[in-house]
């Protein structure tokens, strides 16, 4: 696993600092893309599963179906504000302590961004994200077989920690010879 320099291809992008890691097939292949500086910026995307790990800057152009914040300090979510998108509103999953305090983010900078142009009422706004709460040792069910842990993290505000992990099942030594029918059956 070898980082690679990735270009940004918007604008909007980190100006630097991109790369791109190819896991090995035996860890599933995924690819990483982003970058992560102490008190500058942390974002991880990874493509094959379509989620961004923490937002303080864009690492794609992408936007993503699923948002990993581990916490609410701004080198790590300033940039989820350009990921909300009334079109594909995305999941953004973060410390349930955090929720009130994200979604009073993500109002206020949609009223400075309209310059006042918008009802300043958000129960009017047409839904454009999804915040879900998690707590340490929850077990989400992400797609069909992929599983995230939530672990509890030591750092100055709440945080958590996310643990991907894929559920293959496989048969039993004595049954692999059989056909789907004769399983069945």
């Amino acid at each position: 696993m070898f980082p690679v320099h990735t270009p940004p291809t918007s604008e909007w992008l980190c100006s630097h600092g991109i790369l791109s890691w190819k896991f090995p097939p035996s860890l599933g292949s995924y690819t990483l893309i982003g970058r992560s500086r102490a008190a500058d910026a942390t974002s991880l995307y990874i493509p094959e599963l379509d989620i961004l790990l923490d937002c303080g800057c864009l690492v794609t152009t992408a936007h993503p179906s699923s948002i990993f914040l581990t916490h609410t300090h701004s080198d790590h979510c300033l940039d989820i504000t350009r990921l909300v998108s009334r079109s594909r509103p995305p999941q953004i999953y973060l410390p349930i302590s955090a929720v009130q305090s994200m979604k009073d983010y993500i109002e206020k900078c949609q009223i400075l961004r309209s310059a006042g142009a918008i009802d300043p009422d958000p129960n009017q706004w047409t839904t454009n994200h999804q915040l879900i709460g998690v707590q340490p040792d929850e077990l989400l069910s992400f797609r069909k077989t992929i599983k995230i842990r939530i672990f509890d993290m030591d750092h100055s505000v709440p945080c958590c920690g996310y643990g991907f992990y894929e559920c293959r099942k496989k048969l039993k030594k004595e049954y692999q010879h059989l056909t789907s029918k004769d399983i069945a059956n």
